[in-house]
């Protein structure tokens, strides 16, 4: 769904080359026409893109507009990489004029380059420009609107602070019960028999708030107090099909669990060196815990996590003193699972307890809906907009997070017909298959599109940039921030410094709540680092296909690649799994590849 971002892209690129090749008289007969030719192509089809997006989304067995829309990311990036081509040779021709009073011979050099340049531009524009106008010809076999002002939510001003909101809404029953659960005794600690290690399971639907909940009872002033020491690890399984295929999930579970292993350590002990094996890590866990009271928070554990792990886990923080607790956020329906049948029961040692999360109330929902939509608006402003922002969450199904998401989102709206466009839009009748390929409902996933389709083209390149990094990854925001510079997604602004203009930017989707957790300097209280929610996450990858990509690796022949388009990934990520990993020599096969982090 990148194909808006790759259109506005090469418009942008073409109109800045035809400049520069007017100024080195590059630009002759028919190629202006091509030019112009392709232009006009290209803009004709950026029209109806907005509401092809949208069908695609809506009906996701549409395959003749989904073909299209392949074919058209496909060409817009070919002929992006051939303008790259042409930039480059322009200014070494240019360079060169300026050295053309030196020398004859300098003189000549550049007569031929400008001639070579020329032909070589000629013929790939006319090669460039039928490929367009087929595509732009099949646009209309289809039934597509025209573009009517969507995707104008622009950059937002500084004064779009990001809000996060202080409040917990409607969990003080579910906090109240975990802290009791955690500063309490449990059975065998007060009848003094053998020991068993206290679990906690916080179980709901996704968005329904259990990282929340287990955040506010990890930070709370007297959990602080009561533990030695608290260790919180991000325990999530890369479930995305690109990274997992299915005759790999036992080798990647196996990865993911002594990824796990390490991270308890290094919370530990500081940093841990990726050369050590699982029975090694779990050692040191099991020394490093000897009689401390310790809370480990295993947040969006993996549902089919099995019994010897489990075992091997439980038994390495047994050494801890009495007290010591676990606590676990897993996805599952509000009752939860029969921890027992999966292995994770009593018989493994452990003394289970479940924490079942279901929706907020309707007025805890409108609480924290107005907490942001209406944030710094008077009393007339809400008063005018409460009627339409009720029925709006209304569609929320009682899911704190997609209430966030269309409180950020209409935070910046202020016209009743903006609003009303938003309750009436028919992103809210998603196509079934595209909610299972996101794995959230639509309750979920119709806010992320709606806030989506609402981003400006450079906004939106920026924001699926983000999903290059793996789920849970602490992102930098200064190192953000020049990985967007460095493809050329910041639109430069007179007397503005391109950080600036990313500064403004990371801002923007920070106020729309695609960033989290962020981490501030105790300095000036600047944004340093952040993380996206797993749900936003999974998102944008689902949008981004084929062209994102992130992979852990072994050594140089362990394969990086998709099954579905080894050769297409424009930009990856390699996460080496030791410190003296090899360069997987798979990489050297992406001959579309853009960026590499």
């Amino acid at each position: 769904m990148a194909e808006e971002i790759t259109v506005s892209t090469v418009l942008d690129q073409l109109s800045s080359i035809t400049q520069q090749m007017n100024g080195a008289r590059l630009l002759v007969g028919g190629v202006v026409t091509d030019v112009e030719k392709l232009r006009s192509h290209l803009e004709a089809i950026r029209e109806v893109l907005d509401d092809a997006e949208k069908r695609q989304v809506k009906d996701v067995k549409d395959k003749a507009v989904e073909d299209w829309l392949r074919e058209l990311t496909d060409t817009c990036y070919a002929v992006d990489d051939a303008l790259d081509e042409w930039n480059t040779a322009i200014q070494k021709l240019l360079l060169a004029n300026e050295t053309d009073h030196k020398a004859s011979k300098v003189r000549s050099f550049t007569c031929h380059l400008r001639i070579a340049l020329r032909f070589d531009i000629g013929c790939k524009l006319k090669n460039l420009s039928r490929r367009v106008d087929a595509i732009a010809g099949k646009k209309d076999g289809f039934v597509i609107k025209l573009m009517s002002g969507s995707g104008e939510g622009g950059i937002m001003t500084t004064s779009s602070a990001v809000i996060d909101p202080l409040e917990f809404h409607g969990r003080n029953a579910e906090k109240q019960k975990i802290l009791q659960l955690l500063k309490g005794e449990s059975s065998d600690e007060e009848s003094g028999s053998k020991p068993t290690l206290p679990v906690i399971w916080i179980l709901g639907n996704e968005g329904i708030g259990k990282t929340a909940l287990a955040r506010q009872v990890f930070d709370d002033s007297d959990v602080k107090a009561n533990f030695d020491k608290r260790i919180w690890v991000s325990a999530s399984y890369p479930r995305d099909e690109i990274r997992v295929a299915r005759d790999e999930i036992s080798v990647a579970r196996d990865r993911d669990e002594i990824r796990v292993a390490k991270a308890i350590l290094e919370s530990l002990k500081g940093s841990v060196s990726s050369q050590v094996e699982m029975e090694t890590v779990l050692q040191y866990i099991n020394e490093f815990v000897q009689g401390k009271k310790v809370l480990l928070v295993l947040d969006d554990l993996w549902w089919n996590a099995y019994p010897r792990y489990w075992e091997q886990l439980m038994y390495s923080l047994k050494s801890g003193s009495e007290g010591s607790r676990i606590l676990v956020t897993r996805s599952g329906g509000k009752n939860g699972t029969n921890m027992t049948e999966i292995g994770l029961g009593e018989k493994n040692g452990t003394n289970m307890m479940e924490i079942g999360l279901g929706e907020l109330s309707e007025e805890e929902c409108r609480s924290l809906f107005r907490q942001i939509a209406f944030h710094g608006r008077s009393s007339d402003y809400r008063e005018k907009f409460e009627p339409i922002g009720r029925r709006v969450v209304g569609k929320c199904k009682g899911l704190p997070f997609a209430v966030k998401i269309l409180g950020s989102l209409l935070r910046f709206k202020t016209s009743i017909k903006e609003w009303q466009s938003v309750l009436d839009s028919e992103i809210w009748n998603l196509d079934s298959e595209i909610c299972k390929r996101a794995g959230v409902g639509y309750e979920c996933l119709s806010p992320l599109l709606l806030s989506y389709f609402d981003l400006s083209p450079a906004l939106k390149k920026c924001f699926l940039y983000c999903s290059i990094f793996p789920k849970n990854y602490e992102i930098e925001k200064d190192r953000l921030i020049k990985l967007w510079m460095a493809q050329g997604y910041l639109k430069s602004q007179e007397s503005k410094d391109m950080e600036l203009v990313g500064e403004e930017y990371f801002g923007n989707l920070s106020s729309r709540s695609l960033f989290q957790d962020f981490q501030k300097s105790e300095f000036d209280g600047r944004i340093i680092r952040c993380q996206m929610h797993p749900i936003v996450h999974e998102f944008a990858q689902l949008l981004s296909k084929s062209h994102n990509f992130n992979a852990e690796v072994k050594g140089s022949d362990q394969e990086c690649q998709s099954k579905s388009s080894h050769e297409k990934f424009r930009h990856l990520m390699i996460m080496f799994e030791t410190d003296h990993g090899a360069f997987p020599n798979s990489v050297y096969n992406q001959k579309k590849l853009r960026s590499l982090v």
